[in-house]
């Protein structure tokens, strides 16, 4: 029946910014009605169809590429997935292939697999403004990475913790007064599976799906040797290679807390 009455020839424009998760991605699906949120939500981490796809993971988080698509209306939850996935590969293909020689130097020396490029990725979109410091926030958390007296090795980016609260509310107690945005609270919850605040390395999977731009930047991060970075204003960050230093930068007037390596806090 459901077929059956499915608007023949009848499509929708849909557009997904750089960074949009797939439960942000599912509610504008449901909008167009092109697809019911939950049956997209449920498409996205379908095990079979992960496995169809290639994807190693719970979901197809990071692997939805965000661009604007003319979907039929009501369509097949798992076509839409398909669609976006393939369009994934051809952009991973482009890519990789300009700028495999680098690629495979960070997959080499930061022990990393393709999902956890996209992963990387995806922190990056979620921190990075402006293009130009891309290639350089990735620098960051790949020198925090490949360091080896950088230990414990905390990335320490918010937009991780928040999106344990996303995916996992229940498991965090943190979680509980989550209204979108990481508190001090939810980044230092070691309940929170996603907190790259308790948990060294990556996070367990992509937060967001990454565009081109980032995917670039971290397939090609910038030859630097910092370890941090904090929000300077007008989307721009101040990038430090000692934490002296990042603390002078905090003072200049960011005025945000940051972690210490050895996991303490300090603010400005």
């Amino acid at each position: 029946m459901s077929r059956l009455e499915r608007r023949s020839g009848v499509t929708a424009r849909v557009t997904f910014p750089e960074g949009w998760t797939r439960f942000d991605m599912a509610r504008r699906l449901q909008d167009k009605h092109v697809v019911p949120l939950r049956d997209f939500l449920d498409a996205s981490a379908d095990p079979e169809l992960l496995r169809e796809l290639g994807i190693d993971g719970d979901s197809a988080e990071g692997f939805l590429f965000p661009a604007t698509y003319d979907f039929a209306m009501d369509s097949e939850p798992g076509d839409v997935v398909r669609r976006m996935k393939r369009e994934f590969d051809r952009r991973w293909d482009i890519l990789s292939r300009a700028r495999g020689s680098s690629l495979n130097d960070v997959m080499t020396s930061a022990r990393m697999s393709i999902r956890d490029v996209v992963t990387l990725a995806s922190m990056v979109e979620k921190e990075a403004v402006a293009d130009d410091e891309r290639p350089i926030i990735a620098s960051v958390f790949l020198n925090r990475l490949r360091d080896p007296a950088f230990k414990p090795k905390h990335l320490e980016c918010d937009p991780t913790a928040s999106y344990g609260c996303l995916v996992f509310p229940e498991k965090a107690l943190a979680c509980k007064d989550f209204a979108g945005k990481a508190t001090a609270a939810i980044e230092h919850d070691p309940d929170n599976p996603y907190s790259t605040y308790t948990h060294e390395g990556l996070p367990p999977g992509p937060i967001a799906n990454p565009g081109a731009r980032s995917l670039e930047a971290a397939m090609a991060p910038a030859s630097t040797r910092y370890l941090f970075f904090v929000a300077r204003g007008e989307g721009r960050h101040a990038f430090s290679e000692t934490y002296e230093a990042h603390l002078g930068a905090v003072r200049a007037g960011a005025g945000r807390k940051v972690a210490a390596p050895d996991g303490s806090d300090a603010k400005e």
